[in-house]
C-alpha cells in the first residue's frame, strides 16, 4: 500500500512529488502522457506557450496561502527544481489609468527547444530522487473504508493501486474523474467567454505589447487575456469541437494574438447553455478563422451570437471600441477572429481556502483546484498543497 497516489505528472504534480520527497514520503505518479509528447511528463507544459507568468498573475493563490511572501517563497522553490530564474522584485499592483486598470505580468518566456530541456531534466530529477512515475491512464479512484484504490490502464491490463492519500493534478480535462469518485464541484471563479484574436503582422498588437510582455486591459466586465506576442493559435480539445488557445512562439514568427474576455458569474447556468448552442453549430463554423477589418469582430458577430447571446456580444463589442478609442489596437488592421475562447469551463474541485476537495484525504491541485490557472501557478500549487498536506499529518 502507498501513502500517496499522484495522478497526473504535469508541473503541479511532479513538484509535489519532489516536494513530499524531502518531507520523507515516497508518492507515486500515475501519468498519461498526451499523444503529442512523445512519451514525456509535463501534461500541456510543452503546447501551452511556455509562459511563466508572475504575480500578479494568480493571486487567487492567496487564498490557500499564509500571504504574498509565502507565495514568493514557493516561487523560489520552484526556480530551483526547474533551474529557472524568476525576476523577484515585480509588484502585485493593478494600476488605473485612463484606460481602466492595467495589470502588468513579468513572464519568464521559454523557446520550444528550452521547455525540452527543462521536462527531460525534470524528468531525470524525479528518477533521480526514485519517485516512482506509472505511465498509465488513471481510470477511476475508488474509495474502500479509509482508503483509496486507484485504477488504471497500462498498455492492455487494468491495474490498480491501493493508497492513504489522493493528491489530483490532472489537469482540466481529466477532472470528471473526481466527479465520478464523488467530489463535488466547486464555483470559485465565474465563467469567461470571447475570442482570440490573431494579426498575422506582430505590429497588430505592438501598442498592448508596449504595456508589457503580459500586460492585461480590465475594463468592466471584459478583459485582454493571455498576449502571445510573437505567438500562433494552439487549438487544444473541448467536448466534440476545440478552444483556440494562444502561445508564444519564437522570434521568427510573424503573427500575434490576444484573447477578448467577457466575465459571467453564473457560471453553472451559462456554461449549459453555451454547450447547448455548440451543438447546434457545426464544428468547420466554429473553427473557421473569421475575417475582421474595421472592427474588432467582423464577420464573427453572427456566429458569436448563436453561441453566447447578444448580450456578450455587445459586451465584447463595447471593449473592443473601448481599446481601439485608447489608441491600443487598431481594429482598422486586417486581422482574424477565433472562437470559443471559453475559460473556466473546466470543473474544479477544491473547497474554499484549501486544496481539499469533498472527499476525505483527497487534494486537488493545479487548473482544475480553482484557485488559480496557468503554467507557474500550477508548479505553486504543487508547493502549496504538500505544505498542507504536511501540516495536516503534523497536527
Amino acid at each position: 500500500m502507498e501513502e500517496i497516489v499522484i495522478v497526473g505528472g504535469g508541473l503541479a504534480g511532479s513538484i509535489a512529488a519532489l516536494k513530499l520527497k524531502e518531507f520523507g514520503f515516497d508518492p507515486v505518479i500515475i501519468d498519461k502522457p498526451l499523444p503529442q509528447s512523445n512519451g514525456s511528463i509535463g501534461g500541456f507544459t510543452k503546447f501551452s506557450g511556455a509562459k511563466f507568468s508572475l504575480p500578479p498573475a494568480g493571486l487567487g493563490l492567496l487564498k490557500v496561502a499564509k500571504d504574498e511572501s509565502e507565495i514568493w517563497d514557493s516561487i523560489s522553490e520552484v526556480a530551483k527544481y526547474l533551474n529557472l530564474e524568476f525576476n523577484n522584485s515585480s509588484s502585485s499592483e493593478d494600476t488605473s489609468m485612463d484606460m481602466g486598470t492595467l495589470r502588468e505580468y513579468d513572464s519568464l518566456v521559454l523557446s520550444p527547444n528550452e521547455i525540452e530541456d527543462l521536462l527531460h531534466d525534470l524528468e531525470k530529477l524525479l528518477f533521480k530522487e526514485n519517485i516512482r512515475v506509472i505511465k498509465g491512464d488513471c481510470t477511476k479512484i475508488v474509495s474502500q473504508d479509509s482508503l483509496y484504490n486507484i485504477h488504471y490502464s497500462l498498455g492492455q491490463s487494468d491495474e490498480l493501486i491501493l493508497c492513504r492519500n489522493v493528491f489530483y493534478a490532472g489537469g482540466r480535462l481529466g477532472s470528471d474523474i473526481l466527479s465520478l469518485s464523488g467530489a463535488k464541484h466547486t464555483s470559485i471563479k465565474g465563467l469567461d467567454l470571447g475570442v482570440r484574436i490573431e494579426f498575422k503582422d506582430i505590429n497588430g498588437l505592438k501598442k498592448l505589447r508596449q504595456l508589457g510582455p503580459d500586460a492585461k486591459i480590465i475594463h468592466n466586465d471584459c478583459r485582454t487575456f493571455c498576449l502571445n506576442v510573437p505567438g500562433a493559435i494552439y487549438r487544444y480539445p473541448y467536448m466534440d469541437t476545440s478552444i483556440p488557445g494562444g502561445i508564444i512562439t519564437t522570434d521568427d514568427t510573424t503573427g500575434a494574438n490576444v484573447g477578448i474576455l467577457c466575465r459571467l458569474s453564473d457560471k453553472a447556468s451559462s456554461l449549459e447553455i453555451i454547450n447547448e448552442n455548440l451543438q447546434s453549430v457545426s464544428s468547420s463554423e466554429i473553427e473557421e478563422s473569421y475575417h475582421a477589418k474595421g472592427s474588432m469582430l467582423g464577420s464573427s458577430e453572427s456566429i458569436i451570437e448563436r453561441i453566447y447571446g447578444s448580450q456578450v456580444r455587445d459586451k465584447l463589442n463595447q471593449f473592443g471600441q473601448y481599446l481601439f478609442d485608447e489608441g491600443l489596437v487598431d481594429w482598422n488592421e486586417e486581422h482574424y477572429v477565433h472562437l470559443p475562447l471559453i475559460d473556466w469551463h473546466w470543473n474544479t474541485y477544491s473547497l474554499p481556502g484549501t486544496f481539499k476537495t469533498s472527499l476525505n484525504a483527497v487534494y486537488c491541485l493545479g487548473d482544475s483546484s480553482g484557485h488559480a490557472r496557468g503554467l507557474l501557478q500550477a508548479a505553486i500549487s504543487g508547493i502549496l498543497a504538500t505544505r498542507e498536506f504536511i501540516d495536516e499529518q503534523q497536527s
